[in-house]
C-alpha cells in the first residue's frame, strides 16, 4: 500500500488566512509533493485562500462539487480541526476510517458544542493534537483515551517566511514609524479577538511608552475592521491614547515583509494551541513572550528560547519586551525546522495516515454523499439589534454573529459614546439568518467597568415571525424556523451606559428533531405543550420531518 499514492479526502472547515487552514494547506502540498497522497479537498465554507487549495486536485467547496468526484473512492478521511463532527459522523457511517487533526483547547472546544463532541467521540478512529496541552484537554473534555492521540506540532513552511522576509519593508510601515515617532515596536498577529488577547496586546504597548518613552508602539499584523471584537478594541485604541501609535495593518498575503521588522513578538493569546505566528517570528530571528498556561507558546518556548510570564499579566509582559528587545533570537530557526517544517511533520502524519487507511479504496454511497452535503450546511446566523421601546425608535446596535449550529453564542454589545442611554424600557431583538435552529437559555448581563456582571432578571421574551416555543420536562427551547425566526427581549428600566456592554448568551440546539419526538412521546403527560397556532406546528412539524 504504501508503494502507491493512497486516496484521502481532506476536510476543512475554511479557506482563511489563519493558523490551521494555512498549517492544512501546507500538510497537504508536501504530501501530493512526494507522491504519496492524492488528495480530494472538501472545504465547509469557502474564503479568501481557496484558489491556492487548486492545484492539490479535485475539490468540493460549500457542498458543491466542483469536479464531480464526492463519492470518491477513497481510503481515509482526515478533518481539519474539531469543528467538523458532522462530517465524523457521515463518513464513518459510510464505512471510512476518521483521523481529525485538532487545533482547539477549552474554549474553543466547548464552543463547537457537545453535540459536536459527541460525533467527534463516537466517530473518529484517531486523532492528532498540534500540542501536548491540546492533548490534556481533549482527554478530559471528550473522555479520549491517551493512545489515540498523537501530538504533531503545527506544519509551518518556514521556507515561505524566510523568502517573504527578503521582500522590502512596506512603505506604510515606514510611513507610520515616522509619523508617530516610532524607534522601537512590539508585533502581534492574529484575528482581532478576545481569545487572541488584543486587548493585552494594547495594554503591553501602553505599559511600553509610560515606563520606557514615547518612542515605542505596537504593531498589530489583522484586520481591525473586521474581527469579532473590533468595536471594543477601538474603544481601548481610543482610550489609552494609542490611535497613532498602534498599526493594524488589515489582512497580508506576506505578513513576514512587517514581522521582520519588529524588535520583539507578543504572544498575547489567551488560549492558542500552537500559534504558526509564534514559529514564523521565531524563524525571522524573534524572541518570542508568551503567557503561561496559554497553550503551545509553553513547549515551543522550552526549544527555541524566549520567554514567560504570567498569565494575562500586560505589565510583566512589557517587562519582558525591554529585556528581550536587545536580545537575539536564540536557537528560533534552529528550532523552527527542527519541530515544524512541512519536513518533519510530514513524515509524522503520513506514518499516522499509512496506519489508518483502508487497503483498498471505497466510493461513498449516495446518502454518505448527501449527509455530507448536509454537514457543509451546517452553520447559524443571527442579527442582533437594540432599540428603543417603540415602533419608531432608532436601532442604535446592529451586529451580526455566525457560529456552530450546535454549542454557545455569544454577541458583546458595547453601548455608544455618543447615545445617551441611561435608562428607560428597551428592546433587543434576535433574528435567525440561516436555517431553522434551537435557542436555548437565553441569557443576557450588563458588563461595567473591567468585566464585572450584572445579570439581568425578568426578561419578557416573545416571538414574532416563523418560531415555536417548546416546552416540556427539561425542555424550554425557541425553535426559529426557516431562517426568518425572530426573537424579542423586552428591558424595563434598564440603565445602560456609555463604553458598557450588553453580553447576550444563548444555547444552539440543531437536533429539534429529537428534541420534538421526546415531546410526542410525553404526550401523555399534561406539561409538554407547543405554545403556537396550529398551522404553525403543522409548519414546524413538516419542516423537520419532511412531510
Amino acid at each position: 500500500m504504501s508503494d502507491s499514492p493512497l486516496n484521502v479526502l481532506f476536510v476543512g472547515h475554511e479557506a482563511s488566512r489563519t493558523g490551521a487552514p494555512i498549517g492544512f494547506l501546507s500538510l497537504m502540498q508536501w504530501l501530493k509533493d512526494r507522491g504519496t497522497v492524492k488528495p480530494t479537498v472538501w472545504l465547509r465554507h469557502g474564503g479568501i485562500t481557496v484558489n491556492d487549495h487548486r492545484p492539490l486536485g479535485p475539490m468540493i467547496v460549500a457542498g458543491r462539487d466542483l469536479d464531480g468526484v464526492a463519492p470518491g473512492p477513497y481510503q481515509l478521511a482526515y478533518l481539519n480541526t474539531a469543528t467538523l463532527g458532522p462530517f465524523a459522523e457521515a463518513l464513518n457511517l459510510a464505512g471510512l476510517p476518521v483521523v481529525c487533526h485538532v487545533h482547539e483547547m477549552d474554549f474553543e472546544l466547548h464552543v463547537t458544542g457537545d453535540a459536536n463532541l459527541r460525533q467527534l467521540r463516537a466517530n473518529v478512529a484517531h486523532y492528532i493534537a498540534c500540542s501536548e496541552a491540546v492533548k490534556t484537554d481533549m482527554m478530559r473534555l471528550l473522555g479520549v483515551e491517551a493512545e489515540k492521540i498523537s501530538v504533531v506540532p503545527e506544519c509551518v513552511d518556514v521556507d515561505r517566511a524566510l523568502r517573504q522576509a527578503a521582500e522590502p519593508s512596506p512603505e506604510a510601515l515606514q510611513q507610520w514609524r515616522m509619523r508617530s515617532g516610532i524607534k522601537h515596536f512590539v508585533c502581534g498577529m492574529g484575528t482581532v479577538s478576545w481569545r487572541k488577547g488584543v486587548d493585552l496586546f494594547l495594554q503591553t504597548v501602553a505599559r511600553l511608552r509610560s515606563t520606557c518613552g514615547m518612542g515605542w508602539g505596537g504593531l498589530w499584523i489583522g484586520d481591525l475592521e473586521t474581527g469579532p471584537d473590533a468595536d471594543r478594541m477601538k474603544h481601548e485604541l481610543r482610550v489609552l491614547g494609542l490611535e497613532d501609535h498602534v498599526l493594524f495593518t488589515g489582512s497580508q498575503s506576506n505578513p513576514h515583509a512587517w514581522l521582520k521588522e519588529a524588535d520583539v513578538f507578543t504572544l498575547t493569546s489567551r488560549e492558542d494551541p500552537y500559534p504558526l505566528a509564534m514559529v514564523e517570528a521565531a524563524a525571522l530571528g524573534k524572541t518570542v513572550i508568551g503567557f503561561i498556561g496559554s497553550g503551545g507558546v509553553v513547549e515551543f518556548v522550552r526549544e527555541a528560547g524566549g520567554h514567560l510570564v504570567p498569565y494575562g499579566d500586560a505589565a510583566a509582559m512589557a517587562d519582558a519586551c525591554v529585556r528581550a528587545s536587545g536580545e537575539a533570537g536564540g536557537q528560533g530557526l534552529e528550532a523552527a525546522r527542527r519541530l515544524c517544517h512541512p519536513d518533519a511533520v510530514g513524515v509524522r502524519i503520513l506514518e499516522i495516515i499509512r496506519r489508518m487507511a483502508l487497503p483498498s479504496p471505497l466510493t461513498l454511497a449516495a446518502d454518505a454523499v448527501d449527509r455530507l452535503r448536509l454537514a457543509s450546511q451546517a452553520g447559524a446566523k443571527f442579527r442582533v439589534t437594540l432599540h428603543r421601546d417603540g415602533d419608531d425608535a432608532e436601532v442604535v446596535i446592529d451586529e451580526p454573529w455566525e457560529g456552530p449550529v450546535n454549542g454557545r453564542g455569544e454577541v458583546e454589545l458595547l453601548m455608544p459614546d455618543s447615545v445617551d442611554i441611561a435608562g428607560g424600557n428597551w428592546v433587543l431583538t434576535v433574528y435567525a439568518l440561516g436555517r431553522a435552529t434551537g435557542v436555548r437559555n437565553l441569557r443576557l448581563d450588563v458588563l461595567r467597568g473591567q468585566g464585572t456582571g450584572e445579570r439581568l432578571e425578568g426578561l419578557r421574551v416573545r416571538t414574532a415571525g416563523p418560531a415555536v416555543q417548546l416546552s416540556g420536562p427539561g425542555v424550554d427551547e425557541w425553535l426559529m424556523l426557516d431562517g426568518r425566526g425572530r426573537l424579542t427581549v423586552k428591558l424595563s428600566g434598564a440603565a445602560l451606559r456609555g463604553a458598557e456592554s450588553l453580553l447576550l448568551r444563548w444555547d444552539l440546539n440543531a437536533e429539534v428533531k429529537e428534541t420534538l419526538r421526546d415531546l410526542s412521546a410525553a404526550a401523555g403527560d399534561p406539561a409538554p405543550r407547543v405554545s403556537a397556532r396550529l398551522p404553525l406546528w403543522v409548519r414546524a412539524s413538516r419542516f423537520i420531518f419532511g412531510g
